[in-house]
């Protein structure tokens, strides 16, 4: 599979939005999930939470963006609650 050329501008500055400007954490979740792309199949010991208290900020947007990279049987959206849950 071979990348294709494209605009993706509104995809960085979705990112710059969610992320503040942190260029660092914005790195750090490209490099997430690059790896996943990348070495499909090999789990990763850690996950990314893209959390805020605002409601339609673009978080949908971007967890659009990782179903149709992964496809939809391999992907699962959960609410904070699910992912903080430590005891069951």
């Amino acid at each position: 599979m071979f990348p294709l050329e494209g605009d993706i501008t509104l995809w960085n500055e979705l990112l710059l939005y969610i992320f503040n400007n942190n260029k660092k954490h914005i790195d750090q979740f490209l490099d997430w999930l690059a790896y996943q792309l990348q070495h499909m199949g090999t789990k990763l010991r850690y996950a990314i939470i893209v959390y805020s208290k605002e409601y339609q900020i673009g978080k949908g947007s971007i967890w659009r963006v990782i179903e149709k990279l992964f496809g939809i049987h391999n992907t699962k959206e959960i609410d904070i609650e699910q992912a903080l849950d430590h005891a069951k």
